[in-house]
């Protein structure tokens, strides 16, 4: 992931972990991607997107904040 991540920067573009929750994760592991996705350099979490339970995006906003990301919508 880092590599990519590195590449995406490069490029100077905005790297974005997006529909998060659509990943078959559960809290706890999708917690642990969003970590290492930020620690790898990355830079934005989409947040809004098509049927996203309201409360898994008040979720997705919370561990937004708490990464320091972005907001994609």
């Amino acid at each position: 992931m880092e590599k990519v991540l590195t590449l995406i920067g490069e490029a100077d573009s905005i790297s974005v972990l997006a529909h998060p929750s659509r990943y078959r994760f559960g809290n706890s592991s999708l917690r642990n991607l969003v970590v290492e996705f930020t620690a790898a350099g990355g830079d934005a979490q989409e947040s809004s997107y098509a049927n996203v339970d309201p409360r898994i995006q008040k979720w997705i906003a919370e561990l937004e904040r708490e990464n320091n990301l972005y907001v994609s919508t």
